[in-house]
């Protein structure tokens, strides 16, 4: 009975030992031998990664303008929410409803707009050597009027 036992434990100890080591070697499998991600995995990867607050805006926006059943007016004011004193950046807004004129206005804050781009959608601005915080507003006018404001901090 004794030996019995004894071949039993030593079986499972050998076995224990082989699944632990074999176990220990995967992760150093080299890059080329690992598996790769299926399209599926590489889509849930890159769904569950943290949208800036732009590309969110960006993705609200576009799932609004691009949704067949969504009805009403939809205006987007689109750009960088944070920038540095002195910098210059670009700002979009975008509409549902076409033709249309976008008019640009600095609410508060040391900015100034440099530019504006022949179809009126995009605007350049430049932040004062000062800039601390700021507000802009971009209304679109054409068969109806939409405004939408956005608040840029001091990067």
């Amino acid at each position: 009975m004794k030996t019995q036992f004894q071949k039993f434990t030593k079986t499972l100890l050998i076995t224990c030992l082989i699944i632990g080591y074999s176990c220990s070697n995967d992760s150093n499998q080299p890059a080329s031998e690992k598996e790769d991600l299926t399209s599926e995995e590489v889509e849930l990867t890159s769904e569950e990664a943290e949208l800036t607050p732009e590309e969110e805006a960006l993705k609200d926006c576009e799932d609004k303008l691009n949704d067949p059943n969504f009805e009403g007016t939809v205006c987007c004011t689109l750009g960088s929410l944070t920038v540095s004193p002195g910098e210059t950046s670009v700002y979009e807004h975008r509409n549902n409803f076409d033709p249309s004129t976008v008019t640009w206005e600095v609410l508060s804050g040391s900015i100034t707009i440099t530019s504006i781009s022949a179809d009126t959608a995009e605007a350049t601005l430049k932040f004062g050597d000062d800039f601390n915080g700021g507000r802009i507003l971009a209304t679109s006018e054409g068969a109806v009027i939409c405004s939408e404001w956005i608040d840029i901090a001091k990067n």
